[in-house]
């Protein structure tokens, strides 16, 4: 059904790999051919907290979770099915500090409260039943309605952040009406002129994401949805999606039986 992307690429702001994030072209699937990756936003562990009972300050590690003090007061989705959370499991998955080890004890030692409805979730983080919640959906949404909920800030803890496209791929259907227009649509949305734009809209309509293009002006990107010259980050590997059936049989293995 898909066309391979590069051949379509002309501009030669496009082409060039150096004006994006890692001075490379990202893509969704395994074979770096199809589905081209032009948003890249960090993410720290799909992370949503109560502001009125957690103090960012009390956590600079992911380590720091692992607290007596916070064992049964974090609610998660299920754990166990595909949503956001799977970016964060990779995250801590792959990550060289963080590991298995802090899987099987986040979800082993640490009495987490397991729901199937995100807006279950929300409403039980923003009315303070839980203090730290994993996998929530509609955060940036609470977050302008002005509920007491945020998430920790790229760069917050130690260990990084994950980066991940949440919102913005793109692929060529190989039966297009109109190839040429659609040529013309893809060098330009990939453009800086394009990714501006794109990043302008986010901007009015409350979006929190970022370009990977690193060569234009971010100052409309929202703070906890920034990339920094400075930062840490782990790029998930589209590949690591084949290691997810283990993640979840681990995360089985750990969660108590009831």
């Amino acid at each position: 059904m898909l066309e391979p992307i590069k051949p379509l690429l002309v501009l030669p702001e496009v082409i060039d790999p150096s004006g994006w994030f890692e001075g490379k072209h990202h893509y969704n699937d395994p074979e770096n051919r199809y589905t081209f990756n032009f948003e890249g936003t960090p993410r720290s562990g799909e992370i949503t907290f109560n502001t009125k009972l957690v103090q960012p300050s009390e956590f600079r590690s992911y380590w720091d979770l692992l607290e007596p003090k916070w064992k049964g007061k974090i609610v998660t989705v299920d754990p166990l099915i595909s949503g956001p959370i799977n970016a964060a499991q990779l995250f801590f998955y792959k990550h060289p500090d963080l590991g298995a080890k802090f899987l099987s004890k986040l979800y082993g030692e640490m009495g987490l409260t397991v729901v199937r409805a995100d807006e279950q979730l929300m409403d039980w983080l923003s009315l303070g039943k839980f203090p730290i919640g994993f996998g929530g959906r509609d955060v940036d949404t609470a977050m302008t309605q002005g509920l007491p909920v945020n998430q920790f800030l790229p760069g917050h803890m130690k260990e990084g952040s994950s980066v991940t496209a949440y919102n913005g791929t793109l692929s060529f259907f190989n039966r297009a009406p109109h190839p040429n227009a659609a040529k013309v649509a893809v060098n330009w949305l990939l453009s800086r002129e394009g990714q501006t734009a794109w990043l302008d809209y986010n901007h009015k309509t409350g979006g929190r994401y970022d370009s990977l293009r690193e060569d234009i002006p971010k100052d409309k990107v929202a703070e906890g949805a920034r990339r920094t010259k400075a930062g840490k980050y782990l790029t998930l590997k589209p590949e690591w999606n084949d290691e997810l059936d283990a993640i979840r049989d681990l995360i089985k293995k750990a969660l108590p039986v009831k």
